[in-house]
């Protein structure tokens, strides 16, 4: 299967399915200062990602950063449910454009 596993949260067929573009070429990147300093908001997908943004921060931003959900979002690299992930993303979504639309 080359660089694909058999996970179906690491097979770009199961994005398809969803018509999200994928781009074996980009990777992650890591997060500075200057982004905090740019973003009204800096969202960590699980309680692992909203404690290394608070450590970043180091008290200057945590007004800044917030959890996606309630719960967290399940990294489906380790899980090997991107069902689940993609289903609780696009609530999460959902959730966030109806706070953004009532400020």
């Amino acid at each position: 299967m080359g660089a694909w596993k058999s996970s179906s949260s690491r097979n770009p067929k199961d994005l398809r399915k969803y018509a999200i573009s994928f781009d074996s070429s980009k990777g992650s990147q890591h997060i500075s200062q200057a982004d905090f300093e740019f973003f009204d908001l800096v969202v960590g997908m699980d309680e692992s990602n909203v404690e290394d943004l608070l450590q970043i921060s180091a008290g200057r931003y945590d007004d800044k950063i917030k959890l996606f959900r309630p719960g967290g979002v399940p990294d489906p690299w380790y899980t090997g449910d991107f069902e689940e992930t993609y289903k609780l993303v696009t609530a999460g979504c959902r959730d966030w454009l109806q706070w953004i639309k009532d400020r």
